[in-house]
């Protein structure tokens, strides 16, 4: 008998994976309203419209990155049932946990897209390649960038700046870019010039509220029950 064959007590198969980060369950719980809020920003894409780059607040463990991953991928659901807007719509979910800095951001970005490595060629360079990548290579014309945990860059100025005003700072490009921006830091962003201040107040602010007792308890209960064995957890 192999050993691996043993089943495991606690976990179903692949249970484990339901209580894990990454798991996006078919049904949210208790973010209705924060649901229809994302997407109302989002929404006019499937329209041929403009949508609004939005920015979500709120601590840990409140549903940001959920939310945001759960509503765009409805979004690229819906355009895709459609011949006319079908392909149209692409979602980068990139995680900026380790980064600090302008340039690290842009690192990612590139990472994430798979574009030419701009290591060593400066922040704002880096930056123009990863947008003519974006209007080159990518052959969706909408896409949207989820950037979490923005609140680890030290300085965002030069950031938001140049991200929001990409088509000012690097040259018009045939893409609509939009942002959905991640922070458990109510204060984000900070130290901003007029400018970018100025650019930022078009960015629609989201604020998720804790999840309390009660409702913490029908999600985890809904989680055991597609994870857990039965009679694991009463």
């Amino acid at each position: 008998m192999n050993i691996f064959d043993i089943q495991n007590d606690i976990f179903q198969s692949k249970g484990k994976f339901v209580f894990s980060k990454s798991f996006i369950p078919e049904r949210i719980l208790h973010r209705e309203s924060e649901m229809q809020q994302i997407a109302s920003g989002i929404g006019y894409l499937l329209d041929g419209g403009d949508a609004s780059s939005q920015i979500i607040y709120g601590k840990r463990g409140t549903g940001k990155t959920l939310i945001a991953r759960h509503v765009t991928e409805q979004l690229v659901a819906k355009s895709n049932q459609d011949e006319e807007t079908k392909n149209q719509i692409r979602v980068i979910h990139i995680s900026l946990k380790n980064c600090r800095t302008e340039y690290s951001v842009a690192q990612a970005m590139q990472q994430k897209l798979g574009s030419k490595s701009i290591a060593g060629i400066g922040f704002h360079q880096g930056l123009h390649e990863i947008f003519k990548f974006v209007e080159q290579q990518i052959p969706e014309k909408y896409i949207i960038f989820i950037l979490d945990e923005i609140n680890e860059v030290k300085e965002p100025d030069v950031l938001l700046h140049c991200l929001l005003r990409y088509n000012e700072v690097y040259g018009e490009i045939n893409k609509q870019i939009i942002y959905i921006f991640i922070t458990n830091d109510s204060n984000f962003p900070y130290n901003l010039s007029p400018g970018t201040k100025s650019s930022f107040a078009a960015v629609t602010k989201r604020v998720f509220p804790p999840y309390d007792a009660i409702q913490l308890k029908n999600i985890l209960c809904e989680r055991m029950q597609k994870g857990l064995r039965p009679n694991v957890c009463s």
